[in-house]
């Protein structure tokens, strides 16, 4: 098979010229039907889910989807089209998370769940990205954007990788993060989902470590997609106006705390980009409260000039943004 090989969009065709693409899918084929044959000698076996794992990521980086092996029941068909009930094939990018007195302690187990929740994203999001727009259905974005947030997904569980290595979580953070942002959809009414799935995406980026990420690039990309959903949802209605403007300065509120959080915030915490992001923030947050916003640990108000500032008092530190207010 040549090097840079990708899957095409359809099931191969019969003609000679296609004997490479064949050929690859009917080891992935093999592949598969081995690893049932594994499931069933050895159910439950690390070491089989450690083989399907990494059978299925080389398929996924030759956007073979529909072969990728079953890693957890219920799976998208092999045609790749969603299921009748899109619920019950969203619903497997997230895994129950262990109590305290069960703590997962083999780093193993950990990077085998990790690995497949981050395949699971990648799965997922080519079938959005290559669906089209009558199949990218709204309740399946909106769902979709959901499930990522507010249940224990990648995120989650990365919480709990401190035993791997930096780098190796750094893999599947990025990898999550170039397949969320490729989901694009031009149905009715998905703004605000793809907005909330790309929130999540730059939330991957800031659990990386070290220089993995720069803050040029990071926040200039913040401030695009925020200033594309408000082009893509913009809205006569005021209170529409005013909730749609709260969505963005929530999300903005959640990365700049997971910012605080990074080893490197200084270096986030400063430079033109980030004053780029500090001048979108209040342009959001003037609609939302009139020339003001307060969050849990954030605040706005009108005054010269932007900065962070350390608070004694506060248990973490605070970000002050003081605009420029009639000039």
């Amino acid at each position: 098979m040549k090097s840079g090989w990708k899957a095409p969009r359809l099931e191969p065709s019969l003609k000679k010229s296609a004997a490479p693409t064949h050929e690859a899918f009917g080891l992935a084929i093999a592949a598969r039907s081995a690893l049932g044959d594994l499931r069933t000698l050895s159910p439950g076996g690390v070491d089989v889910e450690r083989a399907a794992i990494s059978v299925a990521g080389k398929l996924l980086g030759l956007e073979m989807v529909s072969l990728t092996p079953d890693l957890m029941p219920p799976t998208p068909p092999r045609d790749a089209k969603m299921p009748q009930r899109p619920r019950d094939s969203i619903a497997i990018i997230s895994l129950p998370l262990p109590s305290l007195s069960s703590k997962i302690s083999d780093p193993t187990l950990i990077l085998l769940i990790a690995t497949y929740l981050s395949h699971i994203l990648i799965a997922l999001s080519h079938y959005f990205s290559s669906a089209s727009p009558k199949h990218a259905h709204y309740e399946n974005l909106v769902l979709y954007s959901q499930t990522l947030h507010d249940s224990p997904s990648l995120l989650r569980w990365v919480s709990l990788c401190t035993q791997l290595p930096e780098k190796q979580c750094d893999v599947l953070l990025t990898r999550a993060y170039t397949a969320l942002t490729s989901i694009s959809s031009q149905a009715s009414g998905t703004a605000e989902a793809l907005f909330r799935i790309r929130t999540y995406a730059f939330m991957c980026l800031l659990h990386t470590s070290g220089s993995t990420i720069g803050p040029k690039t990071f926040w200039d990309q913040v401030v695009r997609s925020a200033s594309s959903f408000a082009k893509s949802a913009s809205s006569k209605d005021k209170e529409e106006e005013r909730r749609l403007c709260r969505v963005v300065t929530s999300a903005f509120s959640e990365l700049l705390a997971l910012v605080e959080e990074r080893e490197n915030k200084k270096e986030f915490l400063h430079g033109t980009h980030f004053i780029s992001f500090c001048d979108a923030w209040v342009s959001y947050s003037k609609t939302v409260s009139n020339f003001q916003y307060v969050s849990e640990h954030h605040s706005i108000s009108p005054g010269r000039r932007c900065q962070w500032i350390e608070q004694g008092h506060s248990t973490r530190p605070i970000i002050a943004f003081d605009t420029l207010h009639g000039s």
